[in-house]
């Protein structure tokens, strides 16, 4: 699935544009507005990636949303990778940017994470950008939860059988001075909303043990390039930087002390 093709008549034109590079070159990824050419694409073949999210996806009936989560299988790979790496460090598991918990039930699934001696706390507003730190621009751009208005329940119904997974409803970063954790081995971000990742990167930088994995959602598209500019300035800070991967993510690993 792509985003950003609205009309028949541009989709048209872009489904025979990719027609043509498959006749040209054969193996074409082409999903979540990423073309890559001739690569192995191993993680379609991991049968653990695959259960893992079919059970994210086994609770969403929506078929836009379905059809969006399943388009995101590069990024996910990318996300269960950087939980199963950090898995294995002391430190909790934070995701802040949540809307109905399916890329956490990914991961979840993906680390058996009923099992780990971690808590996976999860934050959002569930309804939407606070205005306070979304620019007009941001908000504009964010409209998904006026037309999801049950994602928290959905997400609180996801989780219910965790008794390590919490569910934080709150503004971004200003709930985190209440409850966060101390030490954390992992941490996804994906706020789209540049002043609130700056403050909640800038927050958490501190707690994110040696070896802990950043993974911040939106680092490497175009649309939110304010967001990966505020990312680089709090890395940079610390000493640290940001790898932009193809699928849009950034990857951060933190640097011995």
């Amino acid at each position: 699935m792509f985003y950003g093709i609205n009309d028949a008549a541009n989709f048209d034109r872009f489904t025979g544009a990719l027609a043509t590079i498959r006749s040209l070159f054969g193996n074409v990824y082409a999903s979540d507005e990423l073309i890559a050419i001739r690569r192995n694409l191993g993680f379609l073949a991991d049968a653990r990636l695959t259960r893992a999210v079919e059970a994210g996806l086994s609770p969403i009936s929506d078929t836009y949303l379905r059809n969006q989560a399943e388009s995101k299988m590069w990024r996910l790979h990318t996300l269960t990778w950087a939980a199963d790496s950090a898995v294995k460090q002391e430190g909790d598991f934070v995701e802040c940017g949540v809307f109905d918990g399916f890329s956490a039930a990914v991961i979840c699934e993906y680390v058996n994470f009923r099992q780990q001696n971690k808590t996976f706390y999860l934050y959002d507003t569930f309804a939407g950008l606070p205005p306070q730190y979304g620019t007009e621009e941001e908000l504009a751009k964010n409209q998904f939860f006026d037309r999801h208005p049950h994602v928290h329940q959905q997400c609180l119904a996801r989780f219910n059988a965790y008794t390590n997974v919490r569910v934080v409803k709150g503004v971004v970063p200003d709930v985190l001075s209440e409850i966060a954790p101390r030490s954390v081995a992992f941490l996804h971000l994906d706020l789209n909303c540049a002043a609130a990742e700056r403050a909640t990167l800038a927050f958490f930088l501190e707690r994110i043990v040696s070896g802990g994995i950043v993974v911040l959602d939106d680092y490497g598209r175009a649309v939110f390039r304010k967001q990966k500019d505020a990312a680089d300035e709090v890395a940079n800070s610390y000493g640290e930087s940001i790898l932009e991967l193809p699928t849009g993510q950034g990857l951060l690993v933190k640097s011995p002390a």
